[in-house]
């Protein structure tokens, strides 16, 4: 009785140790990596133990090797007996190994294995405490076999850098996880972000022909323009940066922002910042990284003869990973709320004249803006700051502003006080 005992227990060892193995090289590396992140025991031991592979599946060989030999010792000791009268010692371990074989194989092999590669992210989550306890009781064992393996191989002149780091993940493990996620949920929200998955993998490939801003709609200003007139420019088209030239637009020398345009400065050289010249063939992720490394948030791109092709900036570059942003150029929502003090509060780019119509106001509508934001900013003469009430006296009548919400360089939320 004692025999058949140590022999299913063997056999459910062996088991055991072949799913494991099998469902560590199948597993998804990334699914693995997020698992290992979690504040959990399970989580931090299964962190431990995977951490180093080769150890990892070490572990499971030797585990699985001893406990097979144990198998086929006992099993030979349950079957001397009834392949006794044969009387033929060669055609008995002949026997004994057969049926040892087929019974590992289907039971500690192709069954486990089946059925660990189908649930191979949940086993290791499931198992890792029994699989950390086998990790450290065949420790020596296992550092003993490895350092052999090593040696053997730098015998034959296989180097090892024992310092490589392991593939945590691929591209595939990626993917497959967007497949699953695609296929288990239809939500709106779910489909934008397995989009933007795909999009942050594919963002290597991405070259900056794909999200420029064409030569025919760059804004640029000649490096001799007047502060004034540019200071109209930007009041009129809502434009955050403006580029500057030196001849004609195939000669960039740098850009004006926004906030600089209202320190009052001489000439646009004394404010104009430096801008990044790139190829057309460089990556966009390769640009992403020099605009973030040097501070820029925009650069000019041109063509194997030096010839501008148009512009980039970060916010094209994001918006082909996360979808298109609103800016100032887009259009964005304008309604006007009427708080409980009877103040209103809208958006920095209403139109002037529209909100005189609809709510009886005589703000001065101008040709040198449009907007709210553009009136605040003409009359105030600077850039206002989160938070702060700018006082207007507009044909002897008061106008208070706060502003609300600014975002970079945009005026997004105002409220004007009522009278």
């Amino acid at each position: 009785m004692l025999n058949w005992i140590i022999i299913v227990l063997a056999l459910v060892l062996s088991a055991f140790f072949s799913g494991m193995e099998i469902a560590f090289v199948t597993s998804n590396k990334l699914k693995l990596e997020i698992a290992t992140k979690k504040d959990s025991f399970n989580s931090k031991v299964l962190a431990l133990i995977t951490k180093n592979s080769s150890q990892y599946i070490s572990t499971m060989l030797v585990g699985n090797n001893l406990v097979n030999v144990i198998y086929s010792i006992f099993l030979a000791k349950v079957l001397a007996a009834p392949l006794a009268p044969l009387n033929n010692e060669l055609l008995i371990l002949l026997l004994q190994t057969v049926i040892a074989t087929v019974i590992v194989l289907f039971v500690a092999e192709f069954l486990p294995k089946t059925l660990f590669r189908i649930l191979s992210d949940s086993a290791l989550t499931t198992f890792a405490v029994p699989v950390a306890f086998f990790y450290f009781l065949f420790y020596p064992v296992v550092v003993v076999s490895v350092w052999i393996a090593r040696l053997i191989t730098r015998i034959f002149g296989v180097k090892i850098d024992d310092h490589q780091k392991d593939n945590m993940f691929s591209k595939v493990d990626i993917e497959d996880i967007i497949g699953n996620g695609t296929e288990l949920s239809t939500s709106a929200k779910s489909s934008q972000e397995l989009k933007i998955f795909q999009n942050a993998m594919d963002f290597s490939s991405i070259k900056l022909r794909e999200c420029i801003v064409p030569r025919n709609k760059i804004l640029a200003v000649p490096v001799n323009e007047s502060v004034e007139n540019v200071r109209k420019m930007f009041v009129e088209t809502g434009h955050s940066n403006l580029l500057i030239y030196k001849e004609n637009v195939d000669d960039i020398i740098g850009y004006v922002n926004i906030k600089d345009i209202f320190k009052n400065p001489q000439k646009l050289r004394n404010i104009m910042r430096q801008i990044l010249v790139v190829p057309e063939t460089m990556s966009a992720k390769k640009l992403f990284g020099r605009l973030i490394k040097n501070n820029r948030s925009i650069a000019v791109v041109v063509d194997e003869f030096g010839s501008t092709c148009g512009i980039v900036t970060v916010e094209d570059i994001l918006e082909e990973i996360f979808g298109e942003f609103e800016d100032e150029h887009d259009s964005p929502e304008l309604s006007v709320v009427v708080n409980k003090d009877g103040n209103y509060i809208m958006s920095g780019l209403l139109d002037v004249e529209t909100f005189n119509e609809e709510y009886g106001y005589s703000l001065t509508e101008s040709d040198e803006y449009e907007t709210i934001a553009g009136y605040i900013m003409y009359f105030s003469g600077n850039f206002p700051k989160m938070g702060e009430i700018v006082t207007i006296m507009d044909n002897d009548v008061s106008y208070r502003f706060r502003i609300l919400e600014i975002k970079g360089t945009k005026i997004v939320k105002v409220m004007l006080y009522a009278e």
